[in-house]
């Protein structure tokens, strides 16, 4: 609903305007008065009216000036003039002070609602203009950060048009410098934190490496979930001085994290770049730095600038690892022996391997078969303690032929642990089940997936071998369990039905009456008095 003032200095005309419409139909629930300009401005600051209805001839203050004196101190008031001066010159300086629209005298009750309506029609274009477009700003206030890392991910994989990336910068509120810059990547260590809490620990590094660095520092989040940091450097600083200001703030960084969070960080360093229109260069030598991590461990910071040295004395034989990972998942004697071959010919073949990088290799080949292991439920303690006396037992050896005999040893050992342990999955596996369900019948969230996750094996497969061993499917063996344990608990304590559906992992204990009923033939609450 809206306001209307009406301005006369006719009390005849005045109030006949406002009895004669019905203001409330055409959306107006409140019609002020006043006789003069000065009396009508005074109002008019008073209750900010939506529409002023004035006449032009009046004493003190005409309409013209009050007009003016509106769209000044009231500029979202709309303004109409009533007069029954028709001179071309009064509506041409109407106009000029903004007036909505100009009503000639005498102007019958009919018409005057029309022009009433058609005003009322324009206020709700401009209340909804006005509604869209402070839903637009809340919406992009809220949509800020995405598009602030959508843009800055654009610029570091040179996917943005570099011609208009300055006005960008300036509307998010970036503030990079013109350069030079140097892009690096860490990756914070989860491994030891439940996979529950990674992504809180993820995003509080990132707020860590926020607050620990200026704002010319740009920190976000790239598409392969990596935290992105964007140094501006000092012009003139030069490339040695500028890696080691860099690798300064990072060692500063990783302490803070490692003290707050009790975790450590791996990162890279790309290579100083003078532009912003080149930050993906320096991004993806940054990438390439990071990779180190996957031979020369976690938890440190590589520098692109060191590169060099890496490349030429780190060597990987890739493809005899994967076949020699694959023979061992085969359980097959004959293609380990024949995938050791391949291995120690790979390492054979580079002539300037040096031992460190030996070591690297087969610590990395123990700790597959050591995977393998991990997930392969049933392994013994002696196979397993064999393997990890492996790492100590690197030192001693010294040539490449050594190497490959250990791990080759161990291997089949490993492959022949996965034989007996597949030949007697088959018949244990329910049983593990039953074990499984019997500890865990109080959770929820147990079902048969994450039974067939105990167990190792596929869930539809679960589900046929359970059904054939026990005579029941997964759902109506554990909910008979469940019920079975209910019943112990409504003889022994004196819980509550809703109580006992929660102890016993029934999530509505609607259901668990009437799962009670249907199994036991009679609801809790009857159970539990004797009925």
């Amino acid at each position: 609903m809206y306001k209307i003032l009406i301005v006369d200095d006719e009390d005849i005309v005045r109030d006949s305007i406002a009895s004669i419409i019905d203001w409330n139909s055409l959306g107006f629930d409140e019609v002020y008065k006043a006789e003069n300009g000065i009396t009508a401005l005074e109002i008019a600051l008073d209750v900010k009216p939506d529409v002023v209805l004035t006449d032009i001839r009046m004493p003190f203050m005409d309409g013209l000036e009050l007009s003016a004196r509106l769209r000044e101190q009231l500029p979202s008031t709309s303004i109409v003039i009533l007069s029954g001066h028709d001179e071309f010159k009064y509506a041409k300086e109407a106009m000029s002070y903004g007036v909505l629209d100009y009503l000639l005298k005498p102007i019958g009750p009919e018409s005057l609602s029309e022009k009433i309506a058609e005003i009322k029609q324009k206020l709700d274009m401009t209340k909804n203009e006005a509604k869209f477009l402070e839903k637009m700003r809340s919406q992009l206030h809220q949509s800020l950060p995405l598009l602030t890392e959508k843009f800055l991910n654009s610029l570091i994989t040179d996917t943005y048009s570099k011609r208009s990336y300055g006005d960008t910068l300036s509307f998010l509120g970036i503030p990079l410098g013109e350069g030079p810059f140097i892009v690096s990547i860490l990756e914070p260590d989860t491994s030891e934190i439940e996979p529950k809490d990674s992504d809180l620990y993820f995003y509080a590094v990132q707020n860590i490496a926020i607050e620990s660095l200026p704002p010319s520092n740009p920190v976000f989040t790239d598409s392969y979930g990596r935290i992105i940091i964007i140094f501006s450097i000092e012009e003139n600083l030069g490339d040695e001085n500028a890696h080691k200001g860099v690798l300064e703030l990072l060692n500063i960084l990783n302490t803070n994290v490692n003290l707050y969070l009790k975790i450590q960080i791996t990162a890279s360093i790309g290579s100083i770049v003078d532009k912003v229109k080149n930050l993906y260069m320096s991004y993806n030598e940054a990438i390439s730095a990071l990779e180190c991590k996957y031979t020369l461990g976690k938890n440190k910071i590589y520098d692109i600038k060191d590169m060099n040295y890496l490349e030429s004395a780190i060597v990987y034989p890739h493809d005899a690892f994967v076949e020699f990972m694959d023979s061992v998942k085969s359980a097959s004697p004959d293609l380990i022996m024949q995938a050791s071959k391949s291995i120690s010919f790979a390492l054979k073949g580079e002539q300037a391997i040096s031992i460190a990088n030996i070591k690297l290799v087969f610590i990395e080949i123990i700790a597959s078969l050591l995977k393998i292991l991990a997930v392969t439920k049933g392994t013994s303690k002696e196979v397993w303690e064999l393997g990890l006396a492996l790492f100590g037992e690197l030192d001693r050896l010294n040539s490449i032929e050594s190497f490959v005999a250990k791990v080759t040893d161990y291997a089949l050992i490993v492959s022949s642990e996965i034989s007996s342990l597949r030949i007697k999955s088959s018949s244990n596996i329910v049983t593990r089940v039953i074990d499984y369900i019997l500890n865990n019948y109080q959770q929820e969230d147990i079902s048969l997936i994450s039974a067939a996750k105990f167990a190792s094996v596929n869930a539809s497969y679960l589900s046929t071998l359970f059904k054939k061993e026990s005579g029941k499917n997964f759902v109506d063996y554990l909910n008979r369990i469940r019920i079975d344990k209910a019943i112990e608990l409504l003889r022994s304590t004196d819980l509550k039905a809703y109580e006992i559906a929660n102890l016993t992992g029934f999530a509505n204990p609607h259901y668990f009456s009437i799962l009670f009923k249907k199994l036991i033939g009679i609801s809790p609450s009857e159970f539990k008095n004797g009925t």
